[in-house]
Order: C-alpha cells, then sequence, then structure tokens
C-alpha cells in the first residue's frame, strides 16, 4: 500500500481482518486491482472534510494541552497546537 499510495492510506481493523482503505481517484482504483485482484469501491461522503476532525481529539500531558486549532486549551495548561491537516 505504501508503493501505491505514499501520500497515505488507512488501516481499519475488523474481527475477522484487516480493512485497508485508500482515498483515490479512478487511477488510483486500477492500481488497486492490479495489485490486489479484487477491491470494492465507495464514493466518499459529502461531509469527509469535516468527519476527519472527529478523530484528532486533545490529550492533556502534564502542565501540557496538546491539541488540534479547532479545539479549546484548557486555561490552566501550556497549550501545544497541531494542525493534524497541515502537511506543509
Amino acid at each position: 500500500m505504501l508503493e501505491l499510495f505514499p501520500q497515505g492510506f488507512e488501516e481499519i481493523e475488523h474481527p475477522d481482518g484487516l480493512e485497508l482503505v485508500a482515498y483515490t481517484d479512478d487511477a488510483g482504483e486500477e492500481r488497486l486491482w492490479a495489485a490486489f485482484g479484487e477491491v470494492r469501491a465507495d464514493d466518499v461522503p459529502a461531509d469527509w472534510e469535516e468527519r476527519w476532525r472527529e478523530f484528532h481529539r486533545p490529550v492533556r500531558v502534564g502542565p501540557f494541552w496538546i491539541g488540534p486549532p479547532w479545539e479549546t486549551p484548557a486555561t490552566d495548561a501550556v497549550p501545544l497546537v497541531i494542525d493534524p491537516g497541515n502537511s506543509a
């Protein structure tokens, strides 16, 4: 998968195995067919641009609050803001 999608893919564990998910176009789907022989293609939900944020939650580590820019830091913590959507 890293060779096919070096920009990233998702692994989802299920009780009966592991699902590999690549968000790609038609050319990427063809690469998957060539590599694995069988794939399933689903349309990406319209709200995907916002839904990914659900997975990025702040954490508290000692005096530090570590979280994304759309969350509000704790007032009694030293904020460390990390934007998980910023690849630059």
